[in-house]
């Protein structure tokens, strides 16, 4: 029998799990940094991310939308690629 990935499940769970990361990442930043910080390549990948309060929230949102495209395609392209040669 062969494993599949579900692609909505698969997505939702690596969007769930980037967006989180971002989120603490930013609240991690501000807490030990001050939050004066140059956002670096997070700020030009997600529009309007800042190393804010509010840019924790819009990190979080940015990280779930591409951790979930992202899942979704790697568990599509799994499946397309592992199946592929069962008959």
């Amino acid at each position: 029998m062969a494993f599949r990935l579900h692609p909505f499940q698969f997505g939702k769970l690596c969007g769930s799990v980037w967006g989180i990361f971002l989120f603490g990442y930013t609240w991690f930043l501000i807490l030990h940094k001050g939050g004066h910080i140059d956002p670096s390549f997070i700020g030009f990948a997600y529009y309007r991310y800042a190393v804010t309060p509010l840019g924790s929230i819009i990190g979080l949102a940015w990280g779930f939308a591409d951790g979930f495209l992202a899942g979704a395609l790697f568990a599509w392209f799994y499946n397309w690629v592992k199946h592929a040669r069962t008959p």
